[in-house]
């Protein structure tokens, strides 16, 4: 049976998510609830693993505070209205496709092992097929393309300066913690691995060895 707290606490921080965008947006159209009603529904379902895996892990909440800036920003930019479609949205629709499908093939890749949870067991092993064989953290990856999208959809300077200024150090601050317990499960395996992909883009070759 479920405790209060498994539910009441994914509850509780979609709703702060919803307040924080909405307010930011001051409630003025379809386009801000609709940005409050992504963040709090990613959020709400972010929390309930969290309760589901014993996570506590405070780079994780980070990135999850620092991408609700980035809907705010654009919360707080649409609360005037919404441009006329053009190019831009095209771009930042094929943009957000592409992060999806990068997210949901990551997911696929992993299996278990996509946690919320910074987990490394000693059955787990490193994965290096579909997007792991050019880059490291796909996942990641993923997300920072939807931020980047977003502020294209929604014409918002301010998101994506959050993506770049909030979401990406705390983003880089959690690779950092995942990427030194991997060092000490694979040794060399992964200082191999590394040296053939890059964090969250694809290493430029040259053709040269």
């Amino acid at each position: 049976m479920e405790t209060p707290r498994a539910w009441l606490g994914p509850l509780l921080r979609g709703l702060a998510a919803v307040l924080v965008v909405a307010s930011a947006g001051g409630c003025a159209n379809a386009t801000v609830w609709a940005l409050s009603v992504a963040a709090g529904v990613t959020m709400a379902d972010l929390a309930r693993r969290e309760c589901a895996e014993r996570a506590r892990d405070a780079s994780g909440f980070a990135m999850q505070a620092a991408f609700v800036a980035v809907l705010a920003g654009a919360a707080f930019d649409r609360r005037h209205g919404v441009p006329a479609a053009g190019l831009v949205d095209l771009l930042g629709a094929t943009l957000f496709a592409a992060a999806f499908g990068l997210r949901q093939l990551t997911q696929r890749e992993m299996g278990e092992a996509f946690r919320v949870a910074i987990v490394l067991t000693s059955e787990q092993e490193l994965v290096q097929t579909g997007p792991f064989r050019v880059i490291r953290h796909p996942s990641y990856a993923a997300i920072g393309l939807m931020g980047i999208a977003t502020s294209l959809l929604t014409r918002s300077p301010l998101a994506l300066v959050a993506t770049f200024v909030l979401w990406l150090p705390a983003a880089m601050a959690r690779i950092s913690i995942e990427e030194q317990g991997l060092a000490r499960r694979y040794g060399a395996r992964w200082t191999e691995y590394c040296r053939t992909t890059g964090r969250l883009l694809p290493h430029l070759r040259t053709g040269r060895r």
